[in-house]
């Protein structure tokens, strides 16, 4: 009896399923790293604000991304990634709906994107730790990742911008829109 020949396929399911997530996860984060401060600054007019909310996002992720590495090798890197990404889309998903509802104020906006900002750094680390158990050569699963990114990259770019450009602004009931230089 000879043994049945598994498909080669299957052994690259886990990498092709990294993969796939890695890159929804890149895009979602870059249209939101776009958008929320470009929704500050149509809705406030304020630089200083949009400034701030761009310190939010950015502050947080740096911080959770070099201090999650314990969590990552206490809970596991899948358990991490799959948790923070599900929490993170969570917190993000909420800020349309409470804005809508007017229930959003400049320092819970500012408290939530902190949060998604939080959950999103060990996320990644922990999306980076799978790298060398998804592929059978690192290497080229990092070169696969890196390709992954560039696209997470120019798709968010371009989606945010057509978006940004194509949408009429939305304001709050009673905001006039931002003045600008000249006008």
């Amino acid at each position: 009896m000879s043994a049945v020949p598994t498909p080669r396929t299957s052994t690259r399911r886990p990498l092709y399923g990294w993969l796939i997530a890695e890159a929804l996860s890149l895009t979602g984060t870059r249209i939101s790293l776009i958008a929320l401060p470009l929704f500050v600054l149509e809705t406030t007019g304020s630089a200083t604000r949009t400034g701030l909310v761009a310190l939010a996002e950015t502050l947080p992720l740096v911080l959770f991304k070099a201090l999650g590495g314990p969590v990552i090798d206490r809970v596991g890197a899948r358990r991490v990634a799959i948790g923070c990404d599900l929490a993170s889309t969570l917190v993000v998903a909420s800020i349309p709906l409470l804005y809508h509802a007017g229930l959003l104020g400049f320092p819970l906006l500012l408290a939530l994107v902190a949060v998604a900002s939080a959950l999103r750094g060990p996320g990644d680390a922990a999306k980076q730790a799978l790298v060398p158990l998804v592929g059978a050569n690192p290497a080229r699963g990092d070169r696969r990742a890196w390709r992954e990114w560039s696209t997470g990259q120019v798709a968010a770019t371009s989606i945010t911008t057509y978006r940004a450009e194509a949408a009429p602004p939305h304001r709050p009931a009673g905001r006039p829109r931002a003045r600008r230089e000249g006008n």
